[in-house]
C-alpha cells in the first residue's frame, strides 16, 4: 500500500507524491533541503539555453568537416541550395575561429599557471 505525502504544494493542494520518510516525500522532507537546492541548481543549469546549444554543437572539428563534405555532395547533387551551404560554411568558419581562440586561451592559462608555480606564486 502506497502512502502519500501529507504536505501541501505551493498552491495549497495536497502533495500527490509517494511518502519517503515520516509521511513526507523527498520534495517536502526537511532533511533533504540542501540536497533539493542542488537538484534545482542542476536542473536549471541543464535547461539553460547555453547548455542546450552546447549539446547540439559538433564534438570535434572532424564532425564539422564531415558535415561540410556531405553538404558539398548535396549541393553537387542538387539536393541542397548553394545559399544554405554557403551559410553552413560561414558558420563552420566561426566555429573554427572560436575553437582556435578557446584553445589559445587554455594554453595561455596553463602557461601562466606554470610560470606562477615556477616562481613560487610570485608575479614575474
Amino acid at each position: 500500500m502506497d502512502s502519500r505525502c501529507t504536505a501541501t504544494t505551493k498552491d495549497g493542494a495536497p502533495c500527490g507524491a509517494q511518502a519517503w520518510q515520516e509521511a513526507l516525500c523527498r520534495w517536502h522532507h526537511p532533511a533533504l533541503a540542501a540536497e533539493r537546492a542542488t537538484w534545482r541548481s542542476k536542473g536549471g543549469a541543464g535547461r539553460s539555453t547555453a547548455n542546450r546549444a552546447h549539446k547540439r554543437l559538433p564534438k570535434s572539428l572532424g564532425d564539422v568537416q564531415g558535415t561540410l563534405l556531405r553538404a558539398l555532395a548535396a549541393v553537387e547533387a542538387g539536393e541542397l541550395e548553394p545559399a544554405r551551404a554557403n551559410a553552413m560554411g560561414a558558420l563552420a568558419r566561426a566555429i573554427v575561429t572560436v575553437t582556435e581562440y578557446a584553445t589559445l586561451e587554455e594554453r595561455i592559462a596553463a602557461l601562466e599557471a606554470a610560470t606562477a608555480g615556477a616562481n613560487g606564486g610570485r608575479a614575474s
